[in-house]
């Protein structure tokens, strides 16, 4: 009995080790992606990362940008219902984990980043939709909550296509209300 709790707990101990490392040697760095909000108004995005020399890692802070003047900063710790501090992704230097298109159908631009990597095909989002009033991009939780979202202009439809275990997948549709 005590070779195993030893053993659970060396085992705790190197996980641990491990994972600080991990966070020791990853790479900081800030990629850009712009945000086409209008024909005439685009934003840069600034998305402040760390990547280890696996590719994982994540953002922690997205800066927008209208020209040179700081418009606002989304920080990630702010919008995760669960706490997390930043996203947690594949190669998040990629910039591929970002993507821009109309979320909500109203002819604006949005921005949605992914929020984790899963070990399935359930991919989460942090999603963000652009108001004219306030000029600033607005975290919308109702779209996180929607599985690997797919946006359809064309039917103004939410999609989202989810596996449910090995043998079940879940295909769902959300109209926005006005």
């Amino acid at each position: 009995m005590n070779l195993k709790r030893n053993a659970l707990v060396l085992f705790a101990a190197l996980a641990v080790t491990a994972a600080v490392q991990c966070a020791a040697g990853a790479e900081t760095f800030e990629i850009t992606k712009k945000v086409p909000v209008t024909a005439s108004q685009t934003f840069t995005l600034r998305l402040h990362g760390f990547q280890n020399a696996n590719k994982s890692g994540g953002y922690d802070r997205i800066a927008v940008y209208d020209g040179s003047r700081l418009v606002q900063t989304i920080k990630i710790a702010n919008v995760s219902p669960y706490g997390d501090k930043s996203t947690q992704t594949y190669d998040p230097r990629g910039g591929q984990t970002t993507v821009v298109e109309d979320m909500n159908f109203d002819g604006f631009k949005d921005f949605r980043v992914q929020a984790e990597t899963p070990a399935g095909p359930n991919i989460p989002y942090y999603c963000f939709l652009w108001e004219p009033k306030s000029g600033k991009f607005v975290h919308s939780k109702a779209l996180d909550f929607v599985t690997s979202p797919e946006f359809d202009q064309k039917a103004k439809l939410v999609r989202s296509s989810n596996r449910d275990s090995a043998a079940s997948y879940i295909e769902e549709a959300y109209k926005f209300e006005n």
